[in-house]
């Protein structure tokens, strides 16, 4: 079965949630891949109380039906680089599209030799928009520059 990537939580929620006083009495929950932000006390700021939090869907990327590159298994994790690009980890490989949701390439796929991996568990950018990829199949991180090239891999110390 194929999924349906937004990306709005992806730009908005982080703002959302670091831009609290310290005293905010809110609560952000996550079940199902659904995140709700809850505060029944007062608004989303000191002064704006009981103030509604208006959402809209920025942009979507993906098909139920289309291109192969657009069709969606399993994202288990999205990040965006400093400029906009946004990777998707699926199921088989990273998927990597521009800020406007066009698809630029992918990297990345099933196996166990360098570069490629078994379950693709969790993703993360450097500062330097290296990324990099979990892998609970194989117990190791996978280094990958910005461009998708493999650059090495290392166990993780327990």
């Amino acid at each position: 079965m194929k999924y349906f990537l937004s990306v709005f939580w992806l730009v908005f929620l982080p703002a959302i949630i670091h831009s609290q006083p310290a005293d905010w009495k809110g609560s952000i929950e996550t079940q199902k891949g659904v995140v709700t932000i809850r505060n029944s006390q007062q608004g989303l700021r000191r002064n704006d109380e009981m103030k509604p939090l208006p959402l809209s869907r920025q942009l979507s990327i993906g098909y139920y039906q289309g291109p192969d590159d657009y069709l969606f298994t399993y994202v288990r994790t999205v990040a965006v680089a400093k400029n906009g690009d946004i990777y998707a980890l699926d199921k088989e490989c990273v998927r990597v599209f521009d800020k406007t949701g066009k698809h630029l390439f992918n990297f990345g796929r099933k196996g166990e030799g360098p570069g490629e991996f078994k379950i693709g568990i969790d993703m993360t950018m450097d500062l330097q928009g290296n990324i990099y990829l979990r892998d609970s199949g194989i117990q190791r991180v996978s280094v990958f520059s910005a461009a998708g090239k493999f650059l090495r891999s290392f166990r993780p110390e327990s």
